[in-house]
């Protein structure tokens, strides 16, 4: 019985074999690592910043109406890259200020309550006394701490430094891509002069345009993970361990 299972076993590679030499089906996976690959998901095409269509598959005749077409497009996907760069320009220097402003806040503070402990036990000058009175009390310093800790904490939660530094990496790499597009475009129309490549310019319009959104993407999910960790550094821990103790 083993044998006879044997051989039609065997005959049944020999014929799925044949079969798959003259193509007439697909060969299958025997490791697992040849399962792994079959099995892998093809990676997201919103992802990167290759264009959707191959512009080799691009053939589109020139004609005036759909020049008119493509050129439309343009205007809009240069008006949307400067309004995202108008925007991260508006937001970076405000982000900027505030967070120097809280730093300059947290350092003088922090600084003043590591000298009231010495102050306290001091002689003041005369000039000090009308404005620190002849003591001053130690609590100062539990005051400034929890005010610089205070501070500490906001700016952990708005991330203002990291959003300044956020928001000027993607204007100057919408900078770039608006200008990488114009002199791309620029090339496009020298090389075919009085008939431009309707092809390879909307593959340059589809990469541009996906290439925007990928740097919004980017720096939207950098701010996403900064404002989770801002989170966690300002939860109280008995908070955090009751919401794990409930589940919550």
């Amino acid at each position: 019985m083993a044998e006879n299972d044997l051989a039609v076993n065997t005959q049944n590679q020999n014929d799925t074999t044949a079969l798959t030499a003259i193509g007439a089906v697909e060969p299958v996976a025997d490791t697992a690592a040849d399962v792994a690959v079959v099995s892998a998901p093809a990676a997201d095409a919103g992802t990167d910043l290759a264009p959707i269509v191959d512009p080799a598959l691009l053939e589109v005749p020139f004609n005036t109406d759909a020049m008119g077409l493509i050129e439309a497009a343009k205007t809009k996907v240069l008006d949307e890259i400067d309004a995202s760069i108008s925007w991260y320009a508006e937001k970076a220097p405000q982000r900027g200020a505030t967070a120097r402003r809280l730093r300059i806040a947290m350092i003088t503070t922090g600084g003043l309550s590591a000298v009231i402990p010495s102050l306290t036990q001091m002689h003041l000058p005369a000039w000090m006394v009308p404005v620190l009175g002849e003591t001053i009390s130690p609590m100062w310093t539990s005051v400034l701490i929890a005010l610089t800790a205070t501070l500490y904490a906001y700016e952990r939660f708005y991330g203002d430094a990291e959003a300044w530094m956020r928001f000027v990496l993607a204007q100057q790499q919408l900078q770039r891509l608006r200008e990488e597009f114009e002199l791309n475009w620029l090339t496009i129309q020298v090389l075919h002069v009085g008939q431009p490549d309707l092809g390879k310019e909307m593959a340059e319009l589809i990469r541009v345009s996906r290439a925007r959104h990928r740097i919004i993407q980017i720096e939207t999910e950098q701010w996403t993970a900064a404002f989770k960790a801002g989170l966690q550094a300002t939860t109280p821990k008995q908070v955090e361990e009751k919401g794990a103790a409930t589940g919550g």
